[in-house]
């Protein structure tokens, strides 16, 4: 799969002048499991947001870490957005560590 994400950059970048990312999701055996290797492939485009483009990233090999997942809930993080939009610092602050600890604690980190 790596390698037709390459060839997809490639060409992206040879015809459109522009940096591109692949973000390829777990393979599956049951059809009905699709949309987790989508969602695995949006995920891995995100990190590539990050790491700057111009990469295939596999969600299996470059972003699952061990063999856990982590069970980040949308209401944490909608808690966060509201304290960043609201101005309020400090609970913005209060409520990332409060997910790293617990996201640390579920990968056997310190």
């Amino acid at each position: 799969m790596a390698f037709i994400g390459e060839q997809c950059i490639r060409t992206i970048k040879d015809k459109l002048e522009v940096k591109a990312s692949v973000g390829v999701g777990g393979e599956y055996t049951d059809l009905s499991r699709v949309k987790d290797s989508y969602r695995e492939a949006l995920e891995a485009l995100r990190y590539a947001k990050l790491t700057g483009g111009d990469q295939v990233i596999s969600f299996e090999e470059d972003i699952r870490f061990m063999s856990g997942t982590w069970d980040l809930q949308l209401s944490e993080i909608e808690e966060i957005i509201f304290y960043i939009k609201t101005g309020v610092e400090d609970q913005a602050v209060q409520a990332i560590d409060r997910i790293f600890l617990k996201l640390s604690s579920t990968r056997g980190g310190p």
